[in-house]
């Protein structure tokens, strides 16, 4: 009989700390904080993030239709302070940034501000996206 309750016992506590591996194995959620288009060759774009998404540990830029050359970004956050980020890199279409850390922890962004210019004129103009992470 105590076999039979060790055994229980263990499977019931596998069970358990396989779900929590899993948890933990989750990548973090992503959010869609806003989109704008490159309409110039040297343009400037913001994107307002609503109040109500929360705080975010994170942003990842993506590129689509054509590529662009990022100079740099600056994020503003809802206490005034605001971060420079500097990419100064080509990113083609479909692609994206790496997930960039932002300083002092999860912080509330009021905007993400936008420098860079168009790779190609002809073809279709280049949309950017953001995205928070938790």
């Amino acid at each position: 009989m105590r076999t039979i309750a060790s055994v229980l016992t263990a499977c019931v506590l596998a069970s358990v700390l396989g779900v929590v591996n899993q948890a933990q194995a989750q990548p973090p959620a992503e959010f869609y904080l806003g989109e704008a288009h490159v309409d110039g060759g040297h343009d400037h774009d913001n994107i307002k993030v609503a109040a109500d998404l929360g705080p975010f540990r994170a942003i990842q830029i993506r590129v689509q239709e054509s590529g662009i050359h990022f100079d740099h970004v600056i994020v503003h956050y809802r206490d005034g302070q605001s971060e420079p980020i500097q990419i100064r890199n080509f990113i083609p279409a479909g692609q994206q940034t790496r997930v960039i850390e932002l300083p002092g922890g999860p912080r509330m962004i009021r905007r993400v501000e936008f420098y860079y210019d168009r790779a190609h004129w002809r073809g279709p103009r280049p949309r950017v996206r953001v995205f928070g992470f938790r």
